[in-house]
């Protein structure tokens, strides 16, 4: 098994649509199923490291759009 963001490119374009995938949800749905249905009936190890790379790229997307919200609000309140 390797570890997170090892992959070059490939790394790059699971991050890429965990980001994509926050704001089109087919994209993840997609992603996913891909994931998991191209590695059955064997697992392979590595593919629980693709899911956590999109993970990444997911949850910081989230997190940047939970805070930048945070900011706005605290700005209008501060405004007001």
């Amino acid at each position: 098994m390797r570890n997170l963001f090892t992959d070059g490119k490939n790394s790059i374009w699971h991050v890429l649509f965990g980001m994509i995938g926050y704001y089109w949800s087919f994209v993840s749905i997609i992603f996913v199923s891909y994931q998991i249905i191209t590695e059955i009936p064997i697992l392979n190890p590595n593919m629980f490291i693709d899911l956590a790379e999109f993970l990444a790229g997911y949850l910081f997307i989230f997190t940047v759009c939970y805070l930048s919200a945070l900011c706005i609000d605290a700005c209008i309140d501060l405004e007001e």
